[in-house]
C-alpha cells in the first residue's frame, strides 16, 4: 500500500534524494521538485474527505496497537482526557439536578420529553455525550455572561454587622476589572473589588449618557 507524506522544502530546491528499503534492498534516487505533487489548498479541498480519513486511521492504528482490541486506547492520554471531561460533565448535570426546576434543566439541553417521568435518565439517554457537554458549556458560558458586572448595573454590597447593603449602580469599570459606582444620594464608591459585590437584576441604561457627557 503507498503512502502520502507532506514535506517542506526551500524555495530553490532543483530535486531531492529519497532512501528506499523494500523486499530486502536499500537503494537512493533523485526525484526532481517538479515531479512532486504539491498539496495545495486546491488539492487539500478536493480530497479533504480522503486526507482526513488516512490521519484517522494512521491515529487510530497507532493508539490500537498500544492496547488489546477489547479496550481500544485506554493508555491514550487522549482518551483518558475525555474520560475526565465526560466524568466532570456528569457531576456538574447532577448537581444542577439537585438545584433546578426539572423542566428548565431539561430545557437547558434542548430536551422536550422525559423518558417515562425520570428527569435524570432522560438527560443521559437522550443525548450523547458530546452533546451534553456541549450544552453544558453554552449553559456555563451564559451564566458566566449574566453574571459578568456591567456599566449601568445596580450592585449591593452585604455588611456582616446587620447594616442595610450598600446599593450603587455602576458607572465605570476599569481595566483591572474593579468598578466605581455611585448610590441613590449621589455618594460615589471609587474602585471597588467586584467579587464582592453582587447583581441585584436591575440595570440602568446610563451607558448612552456617560458616553455623551465624554463628547
Amino acid at each position: 500500500m503507498s503512502k502520502k507524506y507532506v514535506i517542506e522544502i526551500p524555495d530553490d530546491t532543483r530535486r531531492i534524494l529519497i532512501d528506499v528499503f523494500s523486499e530486502g534492498c536499500c537503494y537512493t534516487f533523485a526525484k526532481e521538485v517538479n515531479d512532486l505533487k504539491e498539496l495545495n489548498s486546491d488539492y487539500i479541498n478536493e480530497h479533504y474527505g480522503e486526507l482526513q480519513n488516512e490521519a484517522y486511521q494512521k491515529g487510530y492504528e497507532a493508539c490500537m496497537s498500544e492496547n488489546d482490541f477489547d479496550s481500544p486506547c485506554t493508555s491514550c492520554e487522549a482518551y483518558q482526557r475525555g474520560l475526565n471531561d465526560a466524568w466532570e460533565a456528569a457531576r456538574k448535570i447532577a448537581d444542577m439536578w439537585t438545584r433546578i426546576d426539572n423542566d428548565e434543566l431539561l430545557a437547558i439541553f434542548g430536551i422536550t420529553e422525559r423518558i417515562g417521568h425520570s428527569t435524570i435518565r432522560s438527560l443521559f439517554e437522550k443525548q450523547t455525550a458530546n452533546e451534553a457537554m456541549l450544552g453544558l458549556k453554552a449553559y456555563e458560558e451564559k451564566q458566566k455572561a449574566d453574571d459578568e458586572i456591567k456599566v449601568g448595573d445596580e450592585v449591593a454590597f452585604h455588611h456582616d454587622d446587620g447594616r442595610p447593603d450598600t446599593v450603587v449602580v455602576v458607572t465605570y469599570i476599569g481595566q483591572d476589572g474593579f468598578i466605581d459606582g455611585m448610590d441613590g444620594r449621589g455618594t460615589q464608591y471609587a474602585h471597588k473589588n467586584p467579587t464582592k459585590w453582587t447583581k441585584t437584576g436591575r440595570h440602568f441604561d446610563i451607558g448612552k449618557i456617560l458616553e455623551e457627557m465624554k463628547e
